[in-house]
């Protein structure tokens, strides 16, 4: 019994010791660490957001270039035939090569 006691207080001692020197402890423990966590999370999401705008664009272009027999005008355009709801954010479009790509 006093050993197990012992060997309990020993294993929650350095668990305890481990925890404090690595970076899982909870967001009270750490702002800062949560606060950049968060920060890259939302860079990653947008990212992510803008890589689908630029391709369902892209796929837009080609059924437009397919049914059309040329490149849209304008990005308006694609909305205006139904290939895509609304002009997204991020996107910029070349109207002489088809070429579309994420803005800057």
């Amino acid at each position: 019994m006093i050993l197990s006691v012992l060997l309990l207080g020993v294993t929650l001692y350095y668990g305890v010791q481990w925890l404090k020197k690595t970076d899982i402890a909870p967001p009270q423990a750490n702002p800062v660490g949560y606060a950049r966590g968060l920060q890259k999370f939302e860079q990653t999401s947008k990212d992510t957001m803008h890589a689908d705008n630029v391709q369902g664009v892209k796929d837009a272009v080609e059924k437009y270039k397919v049914e059309k027999n040329g490149n849209p005008p304008d990005l308006q355009s694609l909305v205006d035939a139904g290939y895509i709801d609304r002009v997204p954010q991020g996107v910029a479009y070349d109207p002489a090569t088809g070429q579309v790509t994420a803005a800057q």
